[in-house]
């Protein structure tokens, strides 16, 4: 039972590292500008 419980958890840490990866992704992406180019001719 133990091994069951350990890999539980770890498949449940290894999901909500994925999740915080990603919306931290989205985050970048939809509100913040560091993936804008610097140079502002370039942005349509």
């Amino acid at each position: 039972m133990p091994n069951q419980t350990i890999s539980s958890l770890l498949i449940a840490a290894s999901a909500a590292i994925i999740l915080l990866l990603g919306l931290v992704h989205l985050l970048y992406t939809f509100v913040g500008t560091r993936l804008h180019p610097r140079d502002a001719s370039l942005i349509a």
